[in-house]
């Protein structure tokens, strides 16, 4: 894993659990923002930790909205904190198993699962779809290589500012040693 991606994810999942444990008051747009984070950092990164750090905190942040206070989370705020401490001891495959755990007590508690998986799967195929148009990719050629439609792409586009920072075009080597690195 790489290093920022770890510092990445060690930091989303203290402010996870911050948030969890603070049972008067649970910030579920916080929690939608941090996976929305992890997300990002999954679609820079390829890491598949990420994407299992953003479907938890999307997930919980879909539980809690739903269920608001009554949401008991005791276990998965254990099994979170463990998986912190053995990421920060860089035990890989003990974290990776703190996050099937976690999975396992969401999808014992809310079976739409699947559906949040889903949903953070294809927004980082989004981002990242926009990230290639970044640098020159067209949007067609984006969705194409990225499995989303072309609609998703222009309508993540269009709430960014990518847009508009793309006035000095990028010289043909540049983009190609971009596409290049995409693909490695």
């Amino acid at each position: 894993m790489l290093e920022l991606a770890r510092k990445e994810i060690l930091e989303i999942l203290t402010q996870t659990t911050v948030i969890l444990r603070n049972t008067q008051n649970r910030d579920v747009i916080q929690l939608k923002n941090l996976s929305e984070s992890a997300a990002k950092n999954a679609s820079l990164s390829q890491d598949t930790n990420s994407i299992s750090v953003a479907i938890i905190t999307y997930a919980l942040s879909k539980i809690i909205e739903r269920e608001d206070s009554k949401f008991r989370c005791t276990k998965i705020i254990v099994l979170l904190d463990r998986a912190r401490k053995f990421l920060s001891q860089n035990n890989e495959a003990l974290f990776q198993d703190c996050l099937r755990k976690v999975l396992r007590e969401i999808e014992f508690h809310d079976e739409k699962l699947q559906l949040y998986l889903q949903e953070v799967i294809n927004k980082a195929q989004i981002k990242k779809g926009c990230t290639m148009c970044e640098v020159g990719v067209s949007t067609a050629q984006a969705s194409q290589v990225m499995g989303v439609s072309q609609w998703d792409i222009m309508g993540y586009l269009g709430k960014t500012s990518i847009t508009d920072q793309h006035a000095a075009s990028h010289n043909v080597k540049i983009r190609l040693q971009f596409a290049r690195r995409l693909f490695q």
